[in-house]
């Protein structure tokens, strides 16, 4: 599903009820939607184009389209089967200054928050809502800074001096949508090899 598209509210909720019918319902959301800065530069720079984009796609997006697959979830029956989760990807620039990325900072920051709302609205229906904190991840939107991140790993950045893969987040998408969390509210989990733990 392309995040720029669900922008609108009115699409998101179009997206759920397509999606719902098609696979015969949903029980995990994964929002994983995500784009960088067109641009790395100074925080002076920064365009409003740059900055609604990225607003639009790193937080609104995901926002309502949480939003819409909650309301459908409240309004059916709960199955005693499936476990309903929610998961959205920030990135460890909620807690790491970016300051070349400053517009991706702002939008990632607030999903924690938006994490810790949902959760608590939707604990009562037993639906677990997390969130997952990526550090280096080998992708497209990294390979920009590719020797620069060699360089920093290399160097100790990390405790465990490797880049993380997508695999590293998917297996930790799969722990949190089994179910065996059920009673954590609103946690964040970091798969960042250690990047944000603080050293003397």
């Amino acid at each position: 599903m392309h995040s720029a598209r669900l922008r609108r509210p009115w699409r998101a909720l179009h997206r759920v009820n397509y999606l719902h019918t098609a696979f015969g319902g949903i029980d995990v959301l994964v929002n994983n939607a995500g784009v960088s800065v067109r641009q790395r530069g100074d925080i002076l720079d920064v365009t409003p184009e740059s900055f609604d984009r990225l607003i639009g796609i790193d937080l609104r997006a995901p926002f309502f389209l949480t939003q819409a697959l909650a309301k459908r979830w409240l309004a059916e029956p709960a199955s005693s089967m499936h476990r309903r989760s929610i998961i959205t990807i920030s990135s460890a620039n909620v807690e790491v200054l970016g300051l070349n990325r400053a517009e991706y900072c702002l939008a990632k920051t607030a999903l924690p928050m938006m994490t810790k709302l949902f959760a608590v609205r939707l604990a009562d229906a037993e639906i677990g809502v997390f969130e997952i904190r990526p550090g280096i991840i080998r992708t497209d939107m990294t390979m920009v800074a590719k020797d620069r991140y060699d360089k920093l790993i290399g160097d100790g950045l990390t405790p465990i001096r490797r880049w993380g893969e997508p695999a590293d987040v998917g297996r930790a998408a799969v722990a949190l949508a089994s179910g065996a969390f059920a009673f954590c509210v609103g946690e964040a989990i970091h798969v960042d090899g250690g990047l944000t733990i603080q050293q003397l």
